[in-house]
C-alpha cells in the first residue's frame, strides 16, 4: 500500500527532475561562456537570471546555487514577478515598449559607457594625450549614478513590491541611487566644458 502514493507522485517528480536539469544545465553553459559582464547585467537578470532561478529553485526544488541570502519566499517571488510581466505587457500593449527592457539596457549601456570612457582616457594617455580629470571624473559620475539609477528602476519594473513597505523601501533604494544625478544647470555647464 505505501508504494501506491510512490507511484502517483512519480509524474510530478519526473517533471520536476526534468525541469531542474534543463535549467541547470542552462546555468552551468552560460556560467561557463558568457562572460561575468553580460551573466551580471540587468537585461541578463530580467530576461534570463530570474526565470532561472525561479525553475531551479521552486520547480527543481534545487537549493544552495545562489549565495546571495535572498530570503524571498518562492511564493512572494512568484507573485512579485506575475505582478511585472503583466504590468510590462499592459504598457508594452499601451506605449509599444516594455519599460523593464527599456530600463535594464538603458543601464547596461550606461555601464559599457562608462568602460568604454575610462579605455578611451587610458589609451589617450598611452599617447600623450592631455586629459582634464575633472571633466572625466564628473562623465564617470553622471553615468555611474545613472547606470545605478535605471538599474533600480528595472529591478523594481521587474519585481514590483506588493505592499506598502515594499513600496516604500523600491522609493528609498531608487531615491538612494538618483540622489547623485546632479541637476539640469550642472549638466548643462558639464557639457559646455567638454564642448570647449
Amino acid at each position: 500500500m505505501p508504494r501506491i502514493p510512490y507511484l502517483l507522485s512519480l509524474p510530478e517528480r519526473s517533471a520536476r527532475a526534468f525541469v531542474a536539469v534543463v535549467a541547470g544545465s542552462v546555468k552551468t553553459v552560460a556560467d561557463h561562456v558568457l562572460p561575468q559582464a553580460i551573466r551580471g547585467s540587468h537585461s541578463y537578470a530580467a530576461i534570463v537570471g530570474r526565470l532561472e532561478r525561479f525553475l531551479l529553485e521552486s520547480i527543481g526544488d534545487v537549493r544552495g546555487i545562489y549565495d546571495d541570502g535572498d530570503g524571498a519566499g518562492v511564493r512572494r517571488l512568484l507573485v512579485r514577478k506575475t505582478a511585472g510581466n503583466v504590468l510590462e505587457v499592459a504598457t508594452f500593449a499601451a506605449v509599444g515598449v516594455s519599460p523593464l527592457w527599456f530600463l535594464a539596457m538603458a543601464a547596461d549601456l550606461s555601464k559599457g559607457t562608462r568602460t568604454f570612457l575610462g579605455a578611451l582616457v587610458a589609451e589617450l594617455r598611452r599617447e600623450g594625450v592631455s586629459v582634464n580629470e575633472q571633466d572625466i571624473r564628473s562623465v564617470d559620475g553622471l553615468l555611474e549614478s545613472l547606470g545605478r539609477a535605471l538599474g533600480t528602476g528595472a529591478d523594481v519594473a521587474d519585481l514590483p513590491p506588493l505592499d506598502v513597505a515594499g513600496l516604500r523601501q523600491s522609493w528609498e533604494a531608487f531615491r538612494a541611487s538618483a540622489t547623485p544625478l546632479p541637476d539640469a544647470q550642472s549638466l548643462a555647464a558639464l557639457f559646455h566644458d567638454l564642448q570647449s
